[in-house]
């Protein structure tokens, strides 16, 4: 029996779609962190994300069929360098969230045009450290990281595809950027 992929209906799955900093960026991001939480008082709800750089969400019954049509997309896109420069807020209504700058963001943004058709596109590329903070607790650990001077680079070479289970995140799969 042949399969029509046009067709083929898969589980709805919630997916993200994200740039991932190598291991030194990470560790960095995970004290980060924890200066975040010893700042405010709690683990907040984002303190053990992972490092990353969102560029694209979306809610799919064909994650494959998307995943395919994004590797097509982006298949003339080459590897980018990533250059992360200092904090930054950013203001969610009455909620703010603490992040370090993409200071290159069309870089980013290049490849999240390519995603824009097909996902929700991110319009300001940036690394969470303190994500979605009450504006009190915001106020505790700001004038902290307004004064953390930070500079890295990193070159990326794929997007990571997430999967959303339950109140986590895991890896779902990696489309390869032309290289």
């Amino acid at each position: 029996m042949k399969i029509n992929q046009d067709t083929f209906s898969e589980k709805a799955k919630e997916l993200l779609f994200v740039l991932t900093p190598p291991s030194p960026l990470q560790e960095t991001v995970s004290h980060l962190k924890k200066d975040a939480e010893s700042l405010v008082g709690y683990p907040y709800k984002s303190r053990y994300a992972k490092a990353h750089i969102t560029i694209g969400y979306c809610i799919t019954d064909q994650p494959l069929k998307l995943i395919w049509s994004i590797a097509d997309k982006v298949q003339s896109v080459s590897p980018i360098h990533v250059h992360i420069k200092d904090c930054r807020p950013l203001h969610h209504g009455e909620n703010r969230s603490i992040c370090l700058d993409v200071a290159n963001k069309s870089s980013v943004l290049n490849i999240t045009e390519n995603l824009s058709e097909l996902t929700e596109a991110v319009e300001a590329p940036h690394l969470p450290i303190a994500h979605n903070l009450p504006y009190e607790d915001f106020a505790k650990a700001w004038p902290y990281f307004a004064n953390v001077h930070y500079s890295n680079n990193f070159v990326c070479d794929h997007i990571t595809v997430l999967e959303r289970s339950g109140n986590r995140w895991i890896p779902y799969e990696q489309i390869p950027l032309a290289g």
